[in-house]
């Protein structure tokens, strides 16, 4: 146990030997000398602290997210996230730490974010980046002056949620001891040990009830108006967020050390020279094959290689290398130290992945140039505009040891996520091809949305059957982000296919005030 431990209300220590003092037990102390200290981890006044607020925050994420993100109760849940950390972290006599302001604001960003967009790869992110948030903020809270690096933050991240699942022992302990102490004091402990348990038994007893006899489940469903597997999948997941945040909170308050901080013993940068020295030669390069082809030379191209044909083929695999560059220069700096032979290396190193990035741009661009705007390239152009400044960030690293890397890291990461978060992405997507699309019917005479050569798929409306090209039906895809720029248009075949598409009701998905998105409120005024 740690020695940090007794100060908190997660332990008791008791250090007094059971039998001193026991006249009748003295005898069998003296035939037993090396007879430990018991060790009492159940804890009472922990489990007052925490219990009834994870039950309430379980509800509470239950209630706001089953089956329910891109809602308007994301923010709730959020608040409540934030509510709960601050509550239960007051209970337990921790301090504010003031680094919590800027990751708490992020987690409301983000969960209001979810609320204003119906694309789905925006709401996974999102989503993620809410509850990555949630897990950090426990951490800050209770390790208040830590300045680990990225690498140290992502195994203290899974040293907290291992240590979690390890602190199941330890709410059962705490709960056995609430139970010693029902005679101790008020009625509300006692409710609340009850409703622990009673709780998920009762769920437990009706669902194997329920399977056992057809009638007692209809009964069951008719009485509660509740799906059968609906019950167990919301029981489920409440008790995975009600055990997580009590068992997060339990662990993270023993101050038990996360990760450890010896100091790396770094090695002879002679393995550094070799590793670095050849792949340094091909990028210079490969550096001055970009610099001859694409951006001096006029973008001359070898001959029968297409500008898009060329696009196509490298621009995933320059983002691929760019990541790559990216955890060897952090690798080299953490293993091998900083001297002036391997700081003029990795700057050189460090220079031609910026020529990579700047290559992989104009392949892409020139991509979008002929095949238009998705999702994925967006995604792309995005991802190497945060990896452009997160290598800003390591070019400081490279020369200056103090530098808070992770910091930078994280907060050029985290506001880069909100910018694609609150870009409106299929507006500007829709925006693009729906430009270029009318400048290919002007400078080639034909019409706009609708090439009858080249069908597609097929629509259905009333009885009424329509086609409509490549280009049109991934426009009809996009999310109700785009609703303003699809139906500005006026083009009504377009406008026909997306509202089929994106309506709940053509589609036979439930609607209620519960999965309310401003997005789709939107796109409904304008249908």
């Amino acid at each position: 146990m740690n020695s940090n431990e007794g100060n908190h209300l997660g332990s008791i220590k008791c250090t007094q030997n059971p039998y001193i003092n026991q006249p009748n037990m003295q005898a069998q102390s003296m035939t037993q000398p090396y007879a430990q200290p018991i060790v009492k981890t159940g804890s009472f006044a922990f489990f007052r602290a925490v219990c009834l607020p994870s039950i309430l925050f379980a509800l509470l994420i239950t209630f706001c997210r089953y089956n329910n993100e891109g809602s308007i109760l994301d923010p709730v849940w959020a608040a409540g996230a934030l509510g709960y950390i601050l509550y239960t972290t007051k209970k337990l006599h921790q301090p504010w730490n003031k680094k919590m302001i800027f990751p708490s604001a992020s987690l409301l960003l983000f969960s209001i974010s979810n609320m204003l967009t119906e694309n789905p790869t925006i709401i996974l992110m999102n989503s993620l980046a809410c509850d990555l948030l949630v897990i950090l903020i426990s951490i800050l809270a209770f390790y208040p002056n830590q300045r680990w690096q990225i690498g140290q933050w992502i195994a203290a991240g899974c040293s907290s949620i291992c240590g979690s699942i390890g602190a199941l022992g330890d709410w059962g302990q705490d709960l056995s001891e609430a139970i010693k102490q029902r005679n101790k004091n008020s009625h509300i402990i006692q409710i609340i040990v009850g409703l622990s348990i009673t709780l998920p038994l009762t769920v437990i007893i009706i669902m194997l009830l329920a399977s056992a006899d057809s009638v007692f489940r209809s009964m069951v469903i008719d009485l509660f108006q509740f799906d059968f597997w609906e019950i167990i999948t919301k029981t489920m997941m409440f008790a995975f967020f009600y055990f997580g945040s009590y068992c997060g909170i339990r662990f993270l308050n023993k101050k038990r050390t996360l990760i450890r901080e010896e100091n790396a013993k770094k090695h002879h940068p002679l393995t550094a020279y070799i590793i670095l020295l050849p792949i340094t030669a091909v990028y210079i390069l490969f550096s001055w094959i970009q610099f001859a082809y694409l951006m001096i030379g006029n973008m001359t191209l070898p001959e029968g290689m297409t500008y898009a044909k060329y696009a196509h083929q490298g621009f995933n695999q320059l983002l691929a290398v760019v990541i790559i560059n990216l955890m060897i220069v952090l690798f080299t700096v953490g293993f091998f130290g900083r001297n002036k032979m391997l700081k003029t290396i990795l700057s050189l190193f460090t220079a031609c992945t910026y020529v990579m990035i700047a290559s992989a741009f104009i392949r892409i661009f020139m991509y979008i140039g002929v095949y238009h705007l998705t999702e994925l390239r967006f995604l792309v152009v995005w991802g190497l505009s945060v990896v452009s400044l997160l290598f800003a960030i390591v070019f400081f690293y490279i020369f200056s040891e103090k530098f808070h890397m992770a910091r930078w890291f994280f907060v050029v990461g985290t506001l880069g996520c909100l910018a694609l978060s609150y870009c409106r992405m299929d507006a500007i997507i829709a925006k693009y091809n729906i430009t270029m699309i009318h400048s290919l019917s002007e400078a080639h005479a034909i019409d706009e949305f609708v090439d009858y050569d080249k069908r597609y798929d097929l629509y259905y409306n009333d009885g009424e059957e329509f086609y409509v090209d490549e280009s049109t039906d991934y426009l009809a895809n996009l999310s109700t982000d785009a609703a303003d720029v699809i139906y500005n248009t006026g083009n009504e075949k377009l406008i026909k296919a997306y509202s089929l598409r994106n309506d709940y009701a053509e589609n036979d998905v439930a609607y209620s005030w519960k999965n309310t998105n401003l997005s789709y409120e939107h796109f409904l005024k304008l249908k």
